[in-house]
């Protein structure tokens, strides 16, 4: 049942009403900031008080750059009580009032403390609080609009004229909707919101859900806002808040906010978010729940991207992307950040994890689910081999340092919290999630996590809820405990290498942990040993040269060592122990190795492709931990002469990077050139430099001809040097002849093997007020052998009026990886540290 127009006008002026005269009054019982006498005196809050319904009005300035507002929060009283902690943080606070939700009259407040440390609000009453009772709370309250991408903060953007535009947003996870207005700001904490907002006439407002009424009900307190009113949301927790005042125009299937001058730049993200919806909807079977879905772009958003449920927050660069202009590269990157965030609507907002211990059940099911929503989008793309890649390699190099940590953390002190948004929650934690669907199959995986959806859906969940739904599927499978097996790998850090012995049709495996340096085996430190002893319960699968589509499981359970027997009608098969998607190392005796080599030589093919990437992969970690011998690994890589497939080799570019960061200035550096230049040659060859071939082709030419280039193959750099001048004498005809996926590659290296024509010219393009690819121009200028060019660009990175904070931390990280110059470059370093760890804490930490 819905109100009539004319309620909704009544309701919507009786709370801008409310508003006014709370903040009229403002000041008349100020709260004082007295941390020695707080009651409470634990970071979580206590459980007597449930939040129910949240109604708040929000009214930001974006002239004086503050805001201001008042809040009503209905609470049940769940324990008998005489006082009432919530969160605040930053906020000035008056008109403090409590009363029963169905009395008029305030109930008397004895005392009310804030404890800045503790960023909570303590109320003492006079009388006791009977459990079952229903409280109004009610709040005024101002602050400034923050600078830093947290809370309520400002934003800013030049239109195509140079004007300078402010917007407003909101960044709430994890713990800063305190910073915006008084909440119980715990996830497990879910209650509803109804928010209206106050904003200019000519700007607009956005919500989670859709504005229901409108009107200038502040006539007579300002001619030119407006007050939005918007739907009172399902039951969520108030990280998953939002809040948008700006400018913006939209295009949209599903109302996607952006900015005016890009309009044309958002079909690739309205069609993705579209398609996406529509595919979890179908894979998990529950609809989603709101009416609507923003996707709006903030220039100088820092993190990348905020999934806030009906209301998702990009930086610019992870939602616009220009057909014309954008290389592939760039389309991929959106595509991956936005089937991110749509698959959160389900993964952390439908169900949320109970507490921030258990960040990895949002983090990790939403990057295992982004590529499974890209596959379905875009089914040409090899999609699984870019999860092996930028997902399971990245993960195991993050976790194969002694000093990892489990990705199940015990998390009371929430002033961490953010240390814990890293590669291990989202990438290890992805990694455990599709080796747990290929061991049990895609099926049982399938009905599990609908399940557990379906049972949890708008409440709070922890790993055990999940395991429990895994359980309920195996019934006596294999003897396998799913939540004894998943605790082995979330409770403990690291992973084991298993090792192969194979004898005839005779397997023995044996397990260990996978290190790359063990200081405390040099006695630098003693690392405790966890509740399992570095010992794993891992899902092994194996497939034979003649079958190699039938993958056979066998699960290693908790113990150092495994003896099993291959099954096989045919005696002379040879077998190989399938890791991929396994979350460990694999490694042979030499016989093993000798045979793999050999059949890689002969017919790479038989290996699957992700087979053959995780192949290099495990040859060049077991190498640096002198597991296998330096023949080994080299020998395995010749075979890449023949292969064109783009897995494999960006698994070995991964290590040639490497080595070439760790040994460029090694004088047999040389040597490692010239094996690369036979190794690469082939493939080059057969790739060519015109932009042409499926998508494979596409996307590995751009990559081998930066490593060519970088590691100065002359006719690469010759093509270089020679395509730059074409750009100097053809400016405005440039872009159609050269193709995004190879213009970076062009800016790049003219800079690193020119002087200071190209570097100026290249500099100019990026500080160009229309430079629409202003990231890839600023980390084309970090190529530069020149160490006062890397000076100027330290200082330019700096520079606020000239650089976002984005984009001064791609010129950071990537001077940091490119530079030639190491001593050089940490003294620059070290000389600007404050104003680097000042302005972009957040970026690094």
């Amino acid at each position: 049942m819905s109100l009539s127009r004319k309620r909704r006008a009544a309701s919507a002026a009786l709370a801008c009403l409310c508003y006014v005269v709370l903040w009229i009054t403002a000041g008349a019982q100020n709260c004082n900031t007295l941390k020695n006498k707080a009651r409470w005196n634990n970071l979580r809050l206590p459980r007597t008080l449930v939040p129910h319904l949240y109604e708040a009005v929000i009214h930001p300035d974006l002239e004086r750059l503050d805001f201001r507002g008042w809040s009503c929060v209905e609470v049940l009283v769940n324990d008998n009580t005489d006082y009432i902690v919530m969160h605040v943080k930053k906020l000035n606070l008056s008109n403090i009032d409590v009363r029963f939700k169905d009395r008029n009259d305030s109930l008397e407040i004895k005392e009310h403390v804030i404890s800045d440390e503790r960023e909570q609000l303590q109320i003492e009453l006079t009388s006791l609080l009977l459990k079952g009772s229903r409280l109004l709370i009610n709040v005024s309250f101002h602050a400034a609009l923050r600078d830093d991408c947290n809370g309520f903060f400002f934003d800013s953007y030049k239109t195509k004229n140079g004007v300078e535009r402010f917007m407003a947003a909101t960044q709430f996870e994890s713990i800063q909707a305190r910073s915006a207005f008084p909440c119980f700001d715990e996830p497990n904490m879910r209650a509803r919101f109804k928010f209206s907002i106050i904003r200019p006439n000519n700007y607009i407002s956005l919500f989670n859900t859709e504005k229901v009424w409108c009107d200038a009900v502040l006539n007579y307190y300002s001619s030119n806002e407006t007050m939005d009113v918007f739907e009172t949301t399902v039951k969520m927790s108030t990280y998953l808040v939002a809040f948008v005042v700006c400018d913006y125009k939209s295009k949209s299937k599903i109302n996607n906010g952006v900015i005016v001058k890009r309009i044309q730049e958002v079909d690739l993200a309205l069609n993705t978010v579209v398609d996406l919806l529509e595919y979890f909807e179908t894979l998990y079977e529950v609809k989603y729940p709101l009416k609507k879905l923003d996707n709006v772009p903030v220039v100088n958003f820092h993190y990348g991207s905020m999934e806030n449920w009906g209301n998702i927050i990009y930086h610019e660069s992870y939602l616009l992307f220009n057909a014309v202009e954008g290389s592939e590269s760039d389309k991929i990157d959106v595509v991956m950040v936005i089937a991110h965030e749509v698959a959160h609507q389900w993964f952390g907002n439908l169900v949320t994890m109970d507490w921030w211990g258990d960040l990895w059940l949002k983090e990790g099911f939403a990057t295992f689910a982004q590529y499974f929503g890209v596959k379905h989008v875009f089914p040409d793309w090899p999609i699984m081999e870019d999860f092996a890649y930028d997902v399971a390699m990245h993960g195991l190099t993050t976790d194969a340092v002694d000093s990892s940590t489990p990705i199940i953390i015990s998390m009371d002190d929430t002033k961490n919290i953010m240390e814990h948004y890293n590669d291990l929650t989202y990438l290890k934690s992805a990694s455990l999630i599709q080796m747990l669907k290929t061991a049990f199959g895609s099926h049982l995986f399938n009905t599990a996590v609908k399940n557990y959806m379906n049972k949890h859906q708008f409440d709070c969940a922890n790993k055990n809820d999940l395991w429990d739904s895994f359980n309920q599927q195996l019934d006596s499978m294999e003897n396998i405990n799913v939540k004894e097996m998943m605790d082995t790998w979330t409770l403990q850090m690291g992973f084991p290498v298993v090792s192969i012995i194979r004898n005839g049709r005779q397997v023995t495996c044996h397990q260990e942990r996978f290190v790359i340096v063990d200081h405390s085996k040099l006695g630098d430190f003693e690392i405790k040993r966890p509740k399992f002893n570095y010992t794993w319960i891992i899902p092994l699968t194996y497939v034979t040269d003649t079958n190699p589509h039938n993958h056979s499981n066998v699960f290693m359970k908790e113990k150092t060592s495994l003896f099993f027997h291959i099954h096989s009608n045919n005696n002379t098969d040879n077998y190989n122990i399938y890791k991929n998607p396994g979350f460990y190392r694999v490694n042979y005796d030499a016989n093993g190795w000798s045979e793999i080599i050999k059949q890689l030589k002969t017919n790479h093919n038989v290996f699957d492709v992700l087979d053959r990437g995780s192949l290099i992969n495990d040859v060049f970690a077991l190498l640096s931990t002198n597991l296998v011998n330096l023949n080994t690994a080299f020998n395995l890589s010749l075979y890449l002469e023949k292969e064109l497939n783009c897995h494999p080799w960006r698994m070995m570019m991964g290590n040639i990077w490497y080595t070439i960061q760790k040994f460029s200035t090694h004088p047999k550096y040389h040597l490692y050139t010239n094996f690369m230049k036979k190794l690469m040659t082939p493939v080059l060859k057969n790739l060519g430099f015109k932009e042409e071939g499926d998508y494979e082709a596409k996307l590995i030419r751009p990559q081998l001809m930066t490593l060519a280039a970088h590691m100065g193959f002359p006719e690469y750099v010759d093509w270089v040097q020679e395509s730059f001048k074409q750009q100097l004498s053809t400016f405005y005809l440039f872009l159609q002849r050269l193709s995004p996926n190879q213009r970076d590659i062009v800016y790049s290296y003219a800079v690193r093997y020119g002087g200071e024509k190209e570097w100026n010219y290249v500099m100019n393009l990026a500080l160009a007020d229309d430079a629409s690819r202003i990231k890839s121009l600023l980390k084309s200028l970090t190529l530069s052998k020149n160490l006062s060019n890397i000076e100027k660009l330290i200082d330019l990175a700096l520079n606020k009026s000239l650089v976002q904070n984005w984009e001064c931390y791609i010129v950071l990280i990537n001077i940091i990886l490119n530079s030639i110059h190491q001593e050089s470059l940490w003294k620059l370093i070290t000389k600007n540290w404050t104003q680097i760890h000042e302005r972009y804490f957040l970026l690094f930490f």
